[in-house]
């Protein structure tokens, strides 16, 4: 079985994102804005499973200071992902009584910022983990 390089993925599918989201502003097409609602649930899925990658390879090495370390991760994520998961899916529960809501620019580019709002969130929290991991490991 061949290993998936999650940060690759995560860097192909932002990638697809922001030209998605340039189409979008550029050219008014269905498809276009079909596309974008579609790389969304992509990242998100990206985006769980490197979370989940990094739960598999979390240290535990003293049973305090690892638990908090990885609470505070845990925390941090899952209040996140929440937030994020819920207004995704309020848009899209709002799109069946109002078709026009996913052709919103403002609705778009608003939805574009969370999004980034919500991966530096979630690779600050995974990179501060491993840094606290490394620094209790150096003790």
């Amino acid at each position: 079985m061949q290993k998936i390089d999650f940060k690759l993925s995560l860097i192909i599918s932002n990638i697809l994102l922001v030209v998605s989201l340039i189409l979008v502003l550029v050219l008014n097409n269905n498809r276009i804005y079909s596309l974008y609602w579609i790389i969304i649930p992509v990242i998100m899925l990206i985006l769980i499973l490197l979370m989940k990658k990094y739960d598999k390879r979390g240290l535990n090495i003293d049973k305090d200071k690892s638990n908090s370390i990885i609470r505070n991760y845990n925390d941090i994520t899952a209040v996140a992902s929440t937030f994020y998961f819920l207004i995704y899916l309020m848009i899209m529960f709002y799109e069946v009584f109002n078709e026009e809501i996913k052709h919103n620019s403002y609705l778009i580019i608003c939805f574009f910022i969370l999004t980034l709002l919500y991966e530096f969130t979630l690779v600050v929290s995974i990179n501060n983990a491993k840094k606290e991991t490394i620094k209790l490991l150096n003790k």
